[in-house]
């Protein structure tokens, strides 16, 4: 009996040790060249200079396959813009018209490789992280209550094994 509750309040531990990762949703952002972008931003113009290239976009979409939740591409001066949904699913601002589509990825939340897409991405790193819509990771601060229950019970088991 004793031993399960060491191992049960363990397991307890650990799964909280890795769920608590999971940032607040909207925390979007951009790794260019291993340097971070857009950190929080829904909208992010003209944060960085690709180099001379051809223009393209790419779409991150919801994990439903279908919704698009951001936008990144090269506009036709060879810099790099960013937009994310807002809370009502707009954009401040959309890759310009006649803009070619280069491909698009289904955000899951973690730094996502995107520059494979882009003409001479090869050279220039550039991940995107988007979280999916709300209600599909579970919310770190509700996980990190757990705890300190489950350190009260490792305690707990561990004093009634002395005695």
């Amino acid at each position: 009996m004793k031993m399960r509750l060491v191992l049960g309040v363990l397991a307890v531990i650990v799964t909280l040790s890795i769920c608590a990762v999971a940032g607040p949703e909207g925390d979007d952002s951009v790794l260019f060249k291993g340097n971070p972008f857009c950190v929080g931003l829904e909208s992010c113009p003209a944060f960085a200079f690709w180099g001379p290239t051809a223009t393209g976009y790419v779409e991150l979409l919801e994990p439903d396959g279908k919704t698009v939740s951001d936008y990144i591409w090269v506009d036709f001066t060879g810099f790099l813009w960013f937009e994310s949904d807002n809370e009502n699913g707009g954009f401040a601002a959309l890759p310009p018209p006649g803009t070619p589509f280069l491909g698009s990825l289904i955000e899951d939340g973690t730094l996502q490789e995107v520059d494979q897409f882009f003409p001479g991405g090869v050279t220039r790193p550039l991940f995107v992280q988007s979280s999916p819509l709300e209600g599909t990771t579970p919310e770190p601060s509700t996980l990190l209550l757990l705890g300190p229950a489950a350190v009260f019970l490792f305690n707990r088991a561990r004093r009634l094994g002395r005695g």
